[in-house]
């Protein structure tokens, strides 16, 4: 369904951006697999990850938003390559 999706609508995807925002998944990967190797008891992984929630509500319930350059895309793609 996402692939038909994005077939259809592919003259609205920004591939420059796109192309941006996977360098940064690139990096947040490993990022992320050292995280979880170093958290090794489910409770404070859970703490650990269970703050990120509020933060982000927070953050939305603010009305902040990140504006669109490379270096915003690069970071947002890091933070949900760790979360991957």
């Amino acid at each position: 369904m996402v692939i038909c999706g994005a077939m259809l609508e592919r003259s609205n995807i920004a591939c420059n951006e796109v192309g941006i925002g996977m360098k940064g998944r690139t990096i947040g990967i490993p990022a992320g697999t050292a995280v979880l190797l170093q958290i090794t008891d489910r409770g404070v992984f859970s703490l650990v990850f269970g703050r990120l929630i509020p933060m982000a509500v927070a953050l939305s319930a603010f009305g902040w938003s990140v504006r669109l350059k490379a270096s915003n895309l690069v970071g947002m793609g890091a933070i949900s390559g760790s979360r991957a």
